[in-house]
């Protein structure tokens, strides 16, 4: 509640009684505009400036909006609200935009990442090539590439991290590709992927995740839905460490009065850990094991079913239909995620939303999906998908009858028919490749304007065609 009237209050104004360091008045309408490094350091340093007057404290709470993208080459880089006293709270809008080479040298055992403690909105945004380093001490510190401590309201949405996080505390620390921990009510990650690595350096009482190092027992009513993690989580050494693909791990009191809800979230993260804590290992996602997912698709006019999946997560099927409008009901656990009429075919998306990241398996037949309100319904052809240990998705396609499988779009890279930042990760990983290297066979997926390359032209023209 104080955040909404919060940002009530500044929409009010037309501008800040500070004197301005950026273009804009740091309101919904007419945001701060960032362009270039110095400018993102200069909201960094005055945000974790001594808050004795109103002025700063409105640059805390203003909206802010990147105009380009930004490389940080060179800078050391110190978090946006630094501590619990200097926490943001206001709503930075990456705008499609960029920010490359986010590193740190200077080392501190509170908190770390583009932001240290926010509690207000970011969107919307990639952060390539981050490289953060830290030695957070105790549950209330943290490392993440986008945030080191999530608190109340707290919002992250639409944003990609490609790159490092490093935790060197010996004690309780937490670190995460997008959070180190989520210490307030309220908050929500959606819509985030992360790329690399979490690497823990000594042995330590560690909460160790791909999205999430730890969540709070004040976390209540925190929602992470269709996230994505990728790479390893390393951790030497013995001693109790939490550590999930997901989230490491969480209060065991949030655990029984309000655990967090996790919903279609996606891993194909590696753990190298020497030992892991009795009590909780972490939420590792759903996840798909290419090497045992030899599925086999049953049909009739009423239903379908599987047999012999190992986790899967989302199945697409293709019908004709010779008379009516089919009313399609997931079965065993299943969810219709969308269907419509494409291309003189019948198409419905299911997915298999489960705790624990486990996915479905089934050694024999069995139903996922019931037909009703239609006649002559006879199935085509069958995908269904997950991804492998490498990030790549794995798309079983079965041909049902002899017919060719609807259009596909090309920015539609794990074949899921939506274009979003999971297409744009698989796209990441294939950065300046060009014709003639070793993985090109694979890159080429993501050269959409097939000039032998893929770079920066690619992505936004797969970001452009994203359904955010």
């Amino acid at each position: 509640m104080a955040f909404a009237v919060t940002l009530l209050l500044a929409l009010s104004v037309t501008a800040l009684a500070a004197d301005p360091k950026f273009q804009g008045s740091g309101t919904s309408e007419a945001p701060y505009l960032i362009s270039t490094a110095g400018e993102l350091k200069e909201l960094s340093d005055t945000s974790n400036l001594a808050r004795t007057t109103q002025e700063l404290r409105d640059y805390a709470e203003a909206w802010y909006e990147l105009t380009d993208d930004i490389d940080m080459t060179g800078y050391d880089w110190w978090p946006i609200g630094e501590s619990g006293l200097k926490i943001f709270t206001g709503d930075f809008n990456g705008a499609g935009h960029a920010i490359s080479n986010l590193a740190n040298t200077t080392i501190n055992s509170g908190v770390n990442g583009l932001f240290g403690w926010m509690g207000g909105r970011v969107h919307d945004l990639t952060l390539q090539n981050v490289n953060f380093k830290g030695s957070p001490v105790g549950t209330a510190a943290g490392i993440g590439g986008v945030a080191g401590v999530l608190h109340t309201n707290g919002v992250i949405e639409n944003v990609n991290v490609v790159g490092t996080i490093t935790l060197l505390g010996t004690y309780s620390g937490n670190s995460g590709g997008i959070v180190g921990g989520v210490l307030g009510p309220n908050a929500r990650i959606s819509k985030c992927n992360f790329v690399g690595d979490v690497v823990g350096i000594v042995s330590a009482t560690d909460f160790m995740g791909g999205i999430i190092g730890y969540v709070g027992q004040s976390a209540t009513g925190l929602t992470v839905e269709n996230c994505f993690s990728s790479g390893t989580i390393t951790r030497p050494g013995t001693g109790l460490g939490y550590i999930g693909k997901i989230a490491g791990g969480w209060d065991t009191s949030a655990i029984v009065n309000n655990p967090p809800a996790f919903s279609f979230c996606y891993s194909s993260m590696t753990k190298d850990a020497a030992a892991y804590g009795d009590l909780w290992q972490g939420y590792d996602g759903i996840e798909l094991d290419s090497a045992n997912l030899q599925p086999v698709v049953w049909y009739s006019e009423t239903r379908i079913s599987v047999e012999n999946v190992n986790r899967l997560a989302v199945a697409t099927v293709w019908l004709t239909v010779e008379e009516g409008t089919p009313l399609f009901i997931g079965k065993n656990g299943f969810e219709v995620l969308d269907s419509e009429f494409v291309d003189g075919f019948w198409r419905v998306i299911l997915y298999y939303p489960v705790a624990g990241g486990k996915g479905f398996t089934s050694i024999q037949k069995k139903e996922i999906v019931s037909i009703s309100g239609a006649k002559g319904v006879v199935a085509v052809a069958a995908r269904l998908s997950g991804y492998a240990q490498d990030g790549t998705a794995i798309d079983f396609d079965v041909n049902l009858a002899e017919v060719e499988l609807p259009f596909v779009p090309n920015y539609n890279l794990n074949g899921d028919d939506i274009i979003d930042q999971l297409d744009l990760v698989i796209a990441l990983r294939y950065y300046m490749a060009e014709e003639g290297d070793a993985n090109w066979n694979q890159a080429k997926a993501a050269d959409f304007n097939n000039d032998g390359k893929v770079n920066l032209v690619d992505f936004i023209m797969l970001l452009q065609h994203m359904e955010w």
